[in-house]
């Protein structure tokens, strides 16, 4: 089960201990949509989270069918540290959930994903897992 070091999870094509479950989204259009939901550009609300040498992290990802756009009233942050002043903390599992984290950490998690959904052939609509694995604050 390859790890995915920047996000702290293992992605596998296989259930694994804690599961998460999800389901890959590869039109393009519905990718967007769940990014413009969770990390707007280019308005009042990216300017307020704007952090220099972070970018915006979402989960559910936006390849997935479960990523923001699904959910788009139930925002959350899991820290102050995330720096996303217009969402309240929360520990709930409903939703959507955002952080800003480092930025090249971040790219190099959307790679490794991508190259996930490629090497284990993840087609749209199939499922996938994650266990959490570790991580720490931004």
């Amino acid at each position: 089960m390859p790890f995915h070091a920047a996000r702290g999870v293992c992605l596998a094509s296989r259930p694994a201990f804690r599961i998460f479950a999800t389901n890959r989204q590869s039109d393009i259009t519905a990718r967007n949509n769940n990014r413009r939901v969770a990390c707007p550009r280019g308005n009042a609300i990216a300017n307020a989270r704007a952090v220099t040498g972070r970018t915006c992290d979402e989960y559910p990802f936006a390849s997935t069918a479960e990523g923001a756009k699904s959910a788009p009233t139930f925002g959350r942050t899991f820290n102050p540290q995330c720096h996303v002043p217009d969402l309240g903390a929360s520990g709930s599992s409903t939703g959507y959930s955002v952080c800003m984290i480092n930025g090249p950490q971040n790219s190099l998690a959307g790679s490794m994903l991508g190259s996930f959904y490629g090497d284990n052939r993840v087609i749209n609509g199939e499922a996938f897992y994650l266990t959490a694995v570790g991580g720490s604050l931004p």
